[in-house]
């Protein structure tokens, strides 16, 4: 409760910062830069995202992320409005941070809670669920691949260019060393950058072998909490904020640098 109060300030910051970023960068001001103030009055005024006080738009969905992974596991142990009402909030202002990858690990986390949940408790509709699911997933497919070209020219204009410089980068660095890779933190030997996915980095740095069992190991400790969550007669919010905060790891991996951020990691 005490860290659901603590995540409620990023929550309203996030939407002071929609209304008035200029209360905002005063506010900063106190114990931020002047680069990151400019930085988040940037993000604000040209981009529409809002860092709140977090001072990285990425730091500020991080937050926001823990936020609704509480908030989830509270709404579904007391089965309040409230908490819809509260969890809905969380997602506005994880919209309004505009980091759409956190978007889809969130809605991922949401998804696998919930497939978890009718399995164990209505097990007869989860094959109609699976079904309703695989049809809205074909038409956002499609919807996709009709409107890739206006969807290319989104993400050309953010980072989508720099992200594949880097990613050719960890690669061509995999390409040259791909059974033990070529050692921890070496990457900036063939890149200026950490590569945004870590599972190429990972490649690069530790090979193939490391790949693996680093993989393995993400999906002992994955498959191990669902089937306590499967098992156990009661669902622990514990174990709710787990798995969503595993499937949210598991995906930004491929979008970002969680491994290497510890805002990222000591969560996890």
């Amino acid at each position: 409760n005490f860290l659901w109060g603590l995540l409620w300030i990023h929550i309203f910051a996030t939407f002071i910062s929609f209304f008035k970023i200029d209360l905002i960068i005063q506010f900063c001001s106190n114990f931020m830069d002047h680069n990151t103030c400019l930085q988040i009055e940037r993000w604000a005024v040209e981009f529409n995202s809002y860092a709140g006080i977090a001072g990285q738009l990425g730091t500020n969905a991080l937050m926001i992320s823990l936020y609704l992974s509480i908030t989830l596991a509270k709404l579904i142990e007391k089965k309040k409005i409230s908490y819809i009402a509260f969890f809905i909030l969380g997602w506005i202002a994880l919209v309004l941070t505009g980091k759409e990858t956190f978007y889809l690990a969130n809605f991922l986390g949401l998804l696998t809670i919930s497939i978890i949940i009718i399995q164990k408790k209505y097990p007869n509709i989860l094959k109609k669920f699976m079904i309703a699911l695989g049809i809205i997933l074909v038409i956002c497919f499609f919807l996709i691949i009709l409107n890739y070209d206006k969807l290319l020219d989104i993400y050309y204009e953010k980072s989508i260019d720099s992200r594949l410089i880097l990613y050719q980068s960890a690669f061509n660095a995999f390409e040259s060393s791909p059974i033990i890779g070529h050692g921890i933190n070496t990457i900036m030997l063939f890149s200026e950058h950490l590569t945004h996915n870590i599972y190429l980095q990972l490649a690069a740095e530790i090979g193939l072998m490391g790949l693996i069992i680093f993989i393995s190991s993400i999906a002992i400790t994955i498959i191990a909490t669902i089937k306590k969550m499967l098992h156990n007669q009661t669902i622990s919010n514990f174990l709710i904020i787990s798995i969503y905060l595993q499937i949210f790891l598991l995906v930004d991996g491929f979008f970002a640098n969680p491994l290497f951020d510890y805002k990222f990691i000591i969560p996890y």
